[in-house]
């Protein structure tokens, strides 16, 4: 992350690390796969102890249930999502593997 973007290549893998220091206002995200293809990448985010916003996180993605999931603020504490699309990026479905972790 740098500032307050998120830059998310999934041409360079599947996993992507994030240490969330601030609001994250922009995600992009390059080489989805087309339409018609299923594409997926898992996040692994940090807390640094301060509840922290992200624009698609929170106004892109469907979630299970309609309910945005509350992210862990806890310092050094993980949360874990996996994002899958099968429209080229167009729709985000999210999926909760795992909050407040040690890793």
């Amino acid at each position: 992350m740098i500032a307050n973007v998120i830059a998310i290549n999934m041409a360079l893998g599947s996993l992507f690390n994030v240490q969330a220091t601030a609001n994250i206002t922009t995600t992009t995200i390059t080489n989805i796969p087309a339409s018609g293809r299923f594409g997926s990448f898992m996040m692994r985010v940090k807390g640094d102890g301060t509840a922290r916003t992200w624009a698609f996180f929170d106004s892109t993605v469907k979630w299970s249930g309609t309910a945005t999931p509350t992210r862990t603020s806890t310092n050094n504490k993980y949360d874990w999502f996996t994002f899958v699309t099968v429209d080229g990026g167009t729709t985000w479905s999210g999926f909760v593997l795992g909050q407040n972790l040690d890793n």
